[in-house]
């Protein structure tokens, strides 16, 4: 009986954990010109166009606030084929320094 009520808890416990969606649950779209002017190390999500590839794995991301670069790692593309013409949804971070500000790509997907 233990066992079972030690088990029922454990998976209730991680059922209610199901909708959480990245470190401090962001799940609203932000513009480009509202993240870029958020605190270093605040997590964001936009929506946009990966424009062009500026150097390895640093891309030009634009919405229609604006644009920002931003850092894509190689393995957050996850074998998705992006073209510039492809919408995309991407959790990101303000990274933030003296002179400017850029996002840092976490999780990329194609917009619905």
């Amino acid at each position: 009986m233990k066992r079972l009520l030690i088990s029922t808890t454990l998976l209730l416990s991680l059922t209610a954990n199901a909708e959480f969606i990245g470190e401090g649950g962001t799940t609203e779209v932000t513009t480009i010109k509202n993240a870029i002017e958020l605190n270093d190390d605040s997590r964001v999500i936009v929506e946009g166009h990966i424009v062009k590839q500026l150097k390895n794995e640093l891309y030009l991301f634009k919405d229609n606030s604006g644009e920002v670069e931003m850092e894509i790692d190689d393995e957050d593309f996850r074998n998705i084929k992006i073209s510039s013409e492809d919408k995309v949804r991407i959790t990101a971070e303000v990274d933030s320094d003296w002179t400017t500000t850029s996002l840092e790509a976490e999780y990329l997907e194609l917009a619905k």
